[in-house]
């Protein structure tokens, strides 16, 4: 089993994590948690859920604001933060949801400015030297010949500074920082696309599958994708390197990249695999349950986050998660389980490691019953 030293466990109550752990940490580990209400907070709509942003340290828990729709994982930029709304709920009338909104929020917790976009965000911003990148998409104009989505580029200001519309899916922009150009899925075809920074497209490479292309760093001029059933390594012209197949299966995300330029992913969400730097497998690992890309962490282990449900009575499920811990030559070091679902670790500075658990008891008859915990933990 895992040795937990400097357990820390806050818990928020009569909350929704309905996305899982939606955190992140500051540079002075300051823990940065957007979450939902549950529905018998305000507001007194049924179903509709409200948006909070809190800022956590050591058992401190600050409020920073609330919104009427739900909120994206929180990006932080030196004492910004930047966080976006997005809402499950469309209109009857047009099938589009709320329009996205983009908040800049300062270090004395104030809103410094908001920008509304055109239609739904289902990506976080990037920050790339003094500018924002974001992307939203219209449902409505998935289904015309018209361009759905639009890439933004603002200042830190708040100030608009252009807009492209093209046509796009749900994944990027990933910013090829050397050439300042973006990687975007293509929502027409399931394809990746090469965008330069003034919005011309520059190459496009098509899919032979439907499942969207997902992207992942880069590492030494290479990034690197999940697209048509395969790890791919690209260069900055779209051109392949190399890719990887597993014999069984296909890569369920974007692979994770360490020091060395090792690779670690999930086939099948249930196995972990490591691919060397020319896209070579050194093993597959069983790591079963849900859960999102694996974390490397300073020391150059892996961990693995992923959740399950336990059934308890006949109308009744637990979510549990479980803790994995991997050497780089992919041997199982620790192992842990916490009450409640989570996706997501992120690693501070100083080593801790910090985990959200969600919904720590599911009844069929009433939904679940919702509460955000947060763990801090290290690894001995």
């Amino acid at each position: 089993m895992l040795n937990i030293k400097a357990f820390l466990e806050i818990e928020i109550p009569d909350s929704l994590m309905a996305w899982g752990g939606t955190f992140s940490v500051t540079d002075n580990n300051e823990i940065i948690l957007a979450y939902n209400h549950s529905y018998n907070k305000t507001p007194k709509t049924p179903n509709e859920p409200e948006g909070k942003l809190v800022r956590i340290k050591r058992n401190d828990i600050q409020t920073i604001f609330e919104t009427h729709d739900q909120l994206m994982s929180p990006v932080i930029d030196g004492d910004d933060i930047y966080v976006s709304t997005y809402s499950m709920v469309l209109d009857m009338d047009t099938g589009e949801a709320t329009k996205g909104i983009m908040y800049k929020i300062n270090s004395l917790n104030s809103i410094e400015w908001q920008h509304e976009l055109e239609g739904e965000i289902r990506e976080l911003p990037v920050i790339y030297q003094d500018s924002i990148f974001i992307t939203d998409f219209s449902r409505v104009k998935l289904r015309t010949s018209e361009k759905n989505s639009n890439l933004y580029r603002l200042n830190k200001k708040g100030k608009l500074l252009s807009k492209t519309a093209f046509f796009g899916g749900m994944g990027g922009p990933l910013i090829m920082k050397n050439r300042e150009h973006f990687v975007f899925d293509s929502g027409k075809t399931k394809s990746i696309i090469l965008m330069d920074i003034k919005g011309n497209i520059k190459k496009e490479i098509p899919a032979t599958n439907p499942m969207l292309p997902l992207f992942s760093q880069e590492y030494n001029g290479v990034f690197f994708g999940a697209f048509n059933d395969a790890i791919v390594a690209l260069d900055e012209n779209l051109n392949i390197y190399w890719e990887y197949k597993p014999v069984k299966g296909f890569p369920a995300y974007a692979p994770v990249i360490e020091a060395q330029g090792n690779l670690y992913t999930y086939c099948n969400l249930s196995r972990l695999v490591s691919i060397s730097p020319d896209g070579k497998e050194r093993w597959i690992v069983d790591s079963p349950g849900d859960g999102n890309q694996p974390c490397v962490l300073s020391d150059g282990n892996i961990l693995t986050v992923k959740w399950d449900n336990i059934p308890a009575k006949p109308t009744e499920e637990h979510e549990i998660t479980y803790l994995n811990l991997f050497s780089p030559s992919g041997e199982r070091i620790a192992y842990s389980e916490l009450p409640g679902g989570s996706e997501q670790a992120v690693q501070s500075k100083d080593g801790t490691i910090y985990i959200a658990t969600r919904s720590h008891l599911f009844n069929r008859n009433i939904g679940q019953i919702w509460g955000v915990k947060l763990y801090s933990l290290q690894f001995t």
